[in-house]
């Protein structure tokens, strides 16, 4: 089973502070239908800050919230990549970040910032590999980073966490690997089983610990797995044959959010149970936070608040 993530539907929060305890929470979000981009504080459609004939992909806020990164989706001016746009949050463009056309890759796949002055993004090589990229902001100078799949930057910027490459269809025997700042973190040298990784990765706000999903080459069964950046496996959640995860992310410890083809469910980590999330907000909007990572909780307390604080 592989799993393919459709980053251009992805919900995301992230928050801004609470300035006293009775106001409600300010989450800043943005959402894009493709062409136009808008900056939101609720489940309304909020102010169009860019409204893009190139079109508007992967947009991602910086750490501090001052600034918002995007792809445009279609090239122009002879360049055979797509464009990167650096605006402010009034929708002022600041920047406009031509890719050099001859590095080896076909299409953007991620996108985020490191911090305030440098961004990421994964370029897509062929079905199985990617390779990843830093980009300074002011000197426009791409520097590539290793290759593997499915890489994703903690959110204070210090980890990457990404899958190797896959064995080569055919070799079941080989296992796949989690690597984090490139050195090995899971499977363990003892475990014979071959694994393989989908490419789900998402950090918590202390960005110590992440979640991945698991399986074994040749089985349909999934585990949510929760691991230190040292690759200590703190927490393991079966996932039901019913459901194949796309996205997941966490509302706080011992409780995930995931979403499956369209639907979202938060999942116990000690049980495995799951509960269905009916808000529209969640099917309706496609968010992205600060860090840029799937459903990332900068502070739970936005992501309760949706959620109405069922739990």
């Amino acid at each position: 089973m592989r799993l393919t993530i459709a980053i251009a539907a992805v919900l995301l929060t992230a928050c801004c502070g609470l300035s006293a305890p009775s106001e409600p929470l300010r989450c800043d979000r943005l959402y894009t239908d493709g062409r136009s981009l808008r900056l939101t504080h609720d489940a309304s459609k909020g102010r169009e800050l860019v409204n893009d004939p190139l079109g508007v992909t992967l947009p991602r806020l910086s750490p501090g919230g001052s600034q918002i990164v995007y792809a445009h989706a279609l090239t122009s001016g002879g360049h055979r990549l797509p464009t990167l746009v650096v605006c402010t949050r009034s929708g002022t463009a600041i920047k406009i970040l031509d890719l050099p056309d001859d590095l080896a890759l076909n299409a953007i796949m991620r996108l985020g910032w490191r911090d305030d002055r440098r961004l990421w993004f994964e370029g897509h090589l062929s079905p199985s590999s990617s390779s990843y990229y830093d980009l300074d902001i002011e000197t426009g100078t791409t520097k590539e980073g290793p290759l593997g799949a499915a890489f994703s930057v903690s959110p204070d910027g210090r980890y990457l966490v990404n899958s190797d490459i896959p064995p080569h269809l055919g070799r079941a025997s080989e296992t796949q690997h989690v690597l984090v700042n490139g050195r090995e973190v899971y499977p363990p040298t003892d475990d014979p089983a071959p694994h393989a990784f989908p490419g789900i990765y998402a950090w918590a706000p202390d960005s110590g610990r992440f979640v991945f999903l698991d399986s074994i080459s040749g089985s349909e069964d999934w585990r949510l797995m929760i691991a230190t950046v040292e690759g200590i496996v703190v927490h393991i959640a079966p996932v039901p044959t019913r459901v194949v995860p796309d996205q997941a992310s966490w509302l706080k410890d011992g409780t995930l959010v995931i979403s499956s083809d369209g639907a979202y469910f938060t999942v116990d980590t000690r049980s495995g149970s799951l509960r269905p999330i009916e808000e529209r907000a969640f099917r309706n909007w496609r968010y992205v936070s600060s860090n840029g990572k799937s459903f990332a909780v900068e502070d739970e307390r936005c992501m309760r608040s949706e959620l109405h604080s069922r739990d």
